[in-house]
């Protein structure tokens, strides 16, 4: 992560509360050293878009001129990732032509380029999904005992809240010897939900004391997935109110139709 590229994205103007979503996550991926290379499926999962919507919008910040991408083979890794760049880094204007999100190929870059001397750790040592290793012994259910563990569905939420693998076990493990110290919970789940929010505050908090700018960052992060959720819902309206719209036609000409037929039969009498 970092807060330099985090805070020149929320800087950015003229971009819309989803793309400037994107942008956002993109940079809280960037390392100086290591670049920034999430897949569409992470940073789908960070925006809460589909992955369509994230190459979309990455094809409007490749037009603004924000950001550019290729297609690079990193170390220990059997095909080529989409590597993004930003306009902020001192070689940007060097690069390759830029290529689609959609897997456009492009040129491939010139021996000299930066990314050739980048150095590429093994992991990502930015935040990143991991496949994490299933405990024959876990129990899964929703009563508490010693070998509970979240399941799929909680994991997959505790994830969507921004903590890591390491965080869900860390916390997970101090979960289970409070309770067992304790009355157990009726609901397991519903606990580990309390807790990991309640931790999620507690960090949030002791953030804002040592980092003012990242809190600064985060109220604004926020804000722009309000607008975004906002705008979201402005456009289901829109659909819902066309489509009504289009119903009652549809009703009024089928009622003219049978008004018709009638006074035809009428007549014919």
């Amino acid at each position: 992560m970092s807060h330099a590229a985090t805070n020149w994205a929320i800087k950015q103007r003229g971009l819309k509360p989803a793309t400037k979503i994107l942008l956002w996550h993109l940079c809280d991926r960037y390392h100086p050293d290591n670049g920034c290379f999430p897949s569409q499926k992470t940073l789908a999962s960070d925006c809460e878009m589909s992955e369509r919507s994230i190459r979309e919008h990455t094809n409007l910040l490749t037009r603004h001129g924000l950001i550019m991408t290729a297609m690079a083979r990193l170390p220990g890794k059997k095909y080529e990732s989409l590597v993004y760049y930003f306009a902020f880094e001192d070689d940007f204007k060097q690069r390759p032509p830029a290529i689609s999100a959609d897997g456009i190929t492009a040129p491939k870059p010139p021996a000299e380029s930066r990314q050739y001397h980048r150095q590429y750790l093994p992991t990502n040592s930015v935040r990143e999904p991991v496949t994490e290793a299933v405990n024959a012994s876990a129990d899964f259910s929703d009563e508490f005992s010693k070998t509970w563990q979240p399941n799929e569905e909680l994991t997959r939420w505790a994830r969507s809240e921004g903590f890591t693998g390491h965080d869900i076990r860390e916390q997970t493990k101090r979960f289970q010897d409070f309770y067992q110290k304790k009355r157990s919970p009726s609901s397991a789940s519903f606990a580990w939900k309390k807790w990991m929010r309640d931790d999620k505050a507690y960090r949030e908090k002791r953030a804002a004391k040592t980092d003012p700018d990242k809190a600064k960052h985060q109220r604004q992060l926020q804000r722009l997935e309000r607008e975004y959720q906002e705008e979201v819902q402005q456009q289901a309206e829109l659909r819902k109110s066309e489509r009504e719209k289009l119903e009652r036609q549809e009703r009024a000409r089928e009622n003219v139709a049978r008004q018709e037929a009638e006074n035809g039969g009428l007549g014919g009498v």
